[in-house]
């Protein structure tokens, strides 16, 4: 094979790396249990579409645009103690109730933060988690189920850590991440299969004895 047969195969690579990147979504998983290059090739397209739209996150850190709410949700209050207000002057009831708002407004404000940022972090993730779905729904359904089960939200309902996912289907570049999916896969594959017998009685069991 010369480079001139090869050409078309690179001209498709490219295609879709550039139609993935445009639209912001991931090409369809290749298989259960991907090739060494079937998972090269996936990830030459896909991951330059998640370091495009979240780099930030799958580096370990946040996005610019949540920058400030970290540092809010982070804000040290230990010097923001509600006084016991001096009601003897107008002067020191004033002074008093001012720094008591202060103090309500700072917790508040902190508190706001926190949960502004939790929940804008879910929904990013969550967002990667539902592109994920639709790339691995039509040739890794049951890849798709295990890392939905691994990485679901423990507060929210139906809620997926999609980076932590994606993460993982990078971690399945190397031969011996395969190997181990694999078994992890052959296992799922029989217990599917045992548990559609009719009788519910498993292979081991009705097995016919070989004579």
């Amino acid at each position: 094979m010369n480079l001139g047969d090869l050409l078309p195969v690179f001209a498709a690579t490219d295609a879709a790396a550039a139609s993935a990147e445009r639209n912001g979504k991931f090409t369809e998983f290749p298989d259960e249990e991907p090739t060494v290059k079937q998972m090269n090739d996936w990830l030459e397209v896909n991951l330059p579409v998640i370091t495009k739209s979240h780099g930030e996150l799958m580096r370990g850190a946040l996005p610019p645009a949540l920058i400030q709410l970290k540092a809010e949700a982070d804000a040290d209050l230990t010097d923001y103690v509600p006084v016991t207000i001096d009601t003897s002057t107008a002067k020191t009831t004033m002074e008093g109730q001012r720094h008591n708002k202060a103090v309500r407004d700072a917790i508040v404000r902190k508190a706001t933060a926190t949960e502004t940022l939790l929940s804008s972090l879910r929904n990013i993730k969550n967002g990667v988690a539902q592109d994920l779905i639709e790339a691995l729904t039509p040739r890794a359904p049951l890849r798709l189920k295990a890392r939905l089960e691994a990485h679901k939200d423990a507060h929210v309902a139906q809620c997926h850590d999609g980076i932590a996912m994606f993460k993982e289907l990078i971690a399945l570049r190397g031969t011996t991440g395969l190997i181990e999916e694999s078994i992890d896969h052959d296992i799922a594959v029989e217990e599917m299969r045992d548990s559609q017998l009719p009788d519910g009685c498993a292979v081991a069991r009705c097995a016919i004895p070989r004579s």
